[in-house]
């Protein structure tokens, strides 16, 4: 008989309703290293003539779309096998960090807009589910027994498989179909045991996957390449962590762009992703994912044509606490909110009725703490971001 409980469940921010008595102890990953001398990636990427009909079919964000990103909904599954997999509550709320640092820009690539927060987090015990095959009887029953509303909702799943990940990507099945999600080995998140691959950034890689990306690799030295205009071709998947000077398309522009999620490099490698990746990750969504996002982001350069408008913050990074400038066209119901990278409401700075003007906040967290965060200006049911990043 297979033992299977669903061990704890509960929701970032509210408290547990009940104790969980068969929750498994909070303990660390075991200490072993686990054998991974490359990234493997085990999502299939289509056929070359596939990959042009989903070109054709892709919806361009029109002008007043484009730069749009938005706040997605994780739901995470931690399976284990009652001595392995039991991640930490600590590395769950890390891994979430991870994905918002990335999406963000916050290594010195492009804000995608896209901000990521965890709504859930259930642990089960079921040795068959926890050795994982991609595409087996066991995937499609752990799916249909645990995710959590697919509409809404990127369904995350941590396991021992034989790969670092896999992915669905948005045309492969639809949107609200159970069957579709994210599986991650459990020794890729963050403090994990796979060297070179424990920083979180499998999980990345394989959310680029789901919003549509391809690897970057993935035409070699031939166009269209990977379909994404300012991301280099590439011959191969890149190992290790090379010299930025590496060129194996020596005849086409550009080095290869080993740092980009994309690629296969190590995980302390990776810093960007491209203004071409997010504008394709946009129209996968709007194309393939259209009520996937619970609320949409605006983060480039304030525009004239909308009724409220968030400046970037100067200077970037800022000292002890950043100002925050704003503007609005019209009279309407207004709240400000900064968050940290685990998605939680760290501040609010304003929430009530404003007249038309420009304003000024300022945001100083408590004890000066440095580190990375988001500020959120809403406004008549308009969303618009902005990072900051404070030093002591």
């Amino acid at each position: 008989m297979r033992s299977r409980s669903l061990s704890c469940v509960h929701s970032p921010g509210f408290l547990l309703a009940l104790l969980c008595a068969l929750a498994p102890p909070a303990r660390a990953l075991e200490t072993a290293s686990i054998p991974f001398t490359d990234r493997a990636c085990a999502t299939i990427e289509p056929s070359s003539a596939e990959a042009q009909a989903i070109q054709q079919s892709l919806q361009e964000p029109s002008a007043t779309e484009s730069g749009l990103g938005g706040v997605v909904q994780v739901a995470l599954h931690v399976i284990w096998n009652g001595v392995d997999g039991a991640i930490t509550d600590a590395q769950v709320e890390e891994q979430i960090e991870e994905l918002n640092e990335d999406f963000s820009g916050a290594s010195g690539g492009w804000d995608t807009g896209y901000r990521f927060v965890l709504t859930s987090v259930d642990r089960t015990l079921d040795a068959n589910w926890f050795d994982l095959a991609m595409g087996s009887n066991n995937e499609r029953r752990m799916k249909e027994a645990l995710a959590v509303d697919p509409l809404h909702h990127v369904n995350v799943y941590t396991a021992r498989i034989s790969a670092l990940g896999w992915s669905s990507f948005p045309w492969d099945i639809a949107e609200d179909d159970v069957h579709q999600g994210i599986v991650i080995h459990y020794g890729s998140v963050p403090g994990g045991a796979i060297t070179n691959f424990n920083l979180g950034r499998t999980l990345t890689h394989e959310m680029g996957h789901y919003f549509g990306l391809f690897h970057v690799f993935f035409t070699g030295c031939l166009e269209p390449n990977d379909y994404v205009s300012d991301t280099p071709a590439e011959a191969q998947a890149t190992t290790g962590c090379p010299p930025d000077s590496t060129d194996t398309c020596s005849s086409m522009p550009g080095v290869d762009p080993i740092h980009n999620y994309l690629d296969y490099s190590y995980d302390a490698c990776y810093s960007q992703f491209t203004a071409g990746q997010d504008a394709r990750m946009d129209g996968m969504l709007q194309t393939y994912r259209p009520h996937f996002l619970a609320a949409p982001l605006a983060v480039d350069s304030p525009r004239a044509s909308r009724d409220a408008s968030l400046w970037p913050v100067i200077p970037t990074p800022s000292t002890r606490s950043a100002k925050l400038v704003f503007a609005l066209r019209r009279e309407g119901k207004v709240t400000l909110r900064v968050h940290d990278l685990a998605g939680r409401v760290v501040a609010t700075l304003v929430d009530g009725i404003l007249p038309a003007g420009h304003y000024t906040q300022v945001f100083a967290p408590s004890g000066g703490a440095s580190g990375v965060y988001f500020a959120v200006l809403t406004a008549e049911g308009e969303h618009v971001a902005q990072r900051l990043v404070l030093t002591r």
